[in-house]
Order: C-alpha cells, then structure tokens, then sequence
C-alpha cells in the first residue's frame, strides 16, 4: 500500500476463501466476527471499511474485518494489544514498521 498524504491505502486481496476462522481464533470477547455480506473474489479491495486511512484510526474491530476479507492473519497472534496489531497490519500494507511521509 502506497502512503499518500500520510493515508494508507488497502491492497487487493490476493488469498482465496475468507479469513472467518483465523479472526475467530483472534478476537477478544467483546468483538464479533462479521460475515462477508458477499463473496470477495481476488483483486477486490475492502470496500464500508470506516477507517480514515490513518493507521492510528484503526480499531481491533476494523483489523478483524480486514482478516476475514483478505484470508491473513497479518502475523498477529491473541495476546497482541491493539498497537502491536497495528503495526502488523502496518506490516502487512506497506512492508515495513513506519509509515514514510
């Protein structure tokens, strides 16, 4: 994902299938894992995702989203704090652990 004007922008799914089991296994007990209202197909990109495009904006919820849509768990493990899965996320989009302004 480029950052431009300091946003992020969201990759096109590339896995097959969705991610339901792995944020099922990594939610906490006061999130839900939502259904995908459709199937996502490869090259789609996340679509109703209320973020601002700023990693800081990001909520457990909005990164439980993003696991079910792109079938990836980022890396992120049950016991990581909101932080540590930003920045997996983080990880994830751009391949590295800083956004570059």
């Amino acid at each position: 994902a480029r950052n431009m004007n300091g946003k992020l922008e969201l990759l096109e799914k590339t896995v097959s299938g969705d991610g339901l089991d792995l944020a099922n296994a990594l939610k906490g007990s006061n999130m839900i894992v939502s259904v995908p209202m459709k199937p996502v197909k490869i090259r789609d990109r996340p679509k109703n995702l209320n973020h601002t495009g700023r990693l800081e904006d990001f909520t457990n919820q909005d990164i439980l989203d993003l696991i079910v849509f792109y079938n990836n768990d980022f890396g992120i493990v049950l016991e990581d704090d909101e932080e540590a899965r930003r920045k997996k996320l983080l990880v994830f989009l751009t391949g590295s652990e800083e956004l570059k302004q």
